[in-house]
C-alpha cells in the first residue's frame, strides 16, 4: 500500500505550501495530514471488511443448515472487527486528550502499524471472498482482532507501537 501521508503532501497546491511557512501553522498542518491519512487508512480497511461481510451474507445463505450457525458466528465476527476498527482512537492525540503522542516518531510507527494492519485485512478479504476454508478465515479475523487491541494498547502508551 502506497504511503498516504506522502499521497497527501503531494496533493497540496501552491497556497498551501506558502501557508506552511507560517510560524506555528506547518505543525497544525502536519497534524491535520497525519489525521487524513489515519482516516484514510482506517476508511479502506472498513471498506475492504464490508465488502467481505456481503460476500459471507451471500455464503450463509447458500450454506447447509448444519453449517448456519458457524457462518452467521464468522458474519458477526467480521462486523465486530468492521466496528471497532471504525470507531478506534485515531493516530493523534487532541487537546484535552490525557496521552498526548507528539513524537513524530511514534505517529509514524503508528501509521506503520495501521498500514499493515490494513493490508492483512486486505488479504484476509481476498482470501473470503476467493473460497478459503472457513477455520483459516476465523483464525485470521481472530488474529487482526488480536491486532487492532495492540493498536489500542500502544496508543494508550501500555506497548511501544
Amino acid at each position: 500500500m502506497t504511503d498516504v501521508r506522502e499521497r497527501i503532501e503531494q496533493q497540496r497546491n501552491a497556497l498551501e505550501r506558502l501557508v506552511q511557512r507560517i510560524p506555528g501553522f506547518r505543525g497544525y498542518r502536519e497534524r491535520e495530514g497525519r489525521r487524513e491519512a489515519d482516516r484514510v487508512v482506517r476508511d479502506w480497511g472498513v471498506q475492504r471488511l464490508e465488502t467481505l461481510i456481503s460476500h459471507l451474507h451471500d455464503a450463509t445463505k447458500q450454506a447447509p443448515l448444519e453449517q448456519m450457525d458457524t457462518w452467521q458466528e464468522l458474519v458477526n465476527q467480521v462486523e465486530k472487527l468492521r466496528n471497532e476498527l471504525r470507531h478506534s482512537d485515531r493516530g493523534h492525540a487532541g487537546f484535552f486528550d490525557e496521552v498526548k503522542w507528539d513524537d513524530p516518531a511514534l505517529l509514524h510507527a503508528l501509521h506503520e502499524r495501521d498500514a499493515a494492519l490494513v493490508e492483512r485485512i486486505d488479504a484476509t478479504v481476498d482470501a473470503g471472498t476467493g473460497g478459503a476454508p472457513l477455520d483459516e478465515l476465523r483464525a485470521e479475523i481472530r488474529q487482526i482482532s488480536e491486532a487492532l487491541r495492540g493498536r489500542e494498547h500502544a496508543i494508550l502508551g501500555l506497548q511501544e507501537a
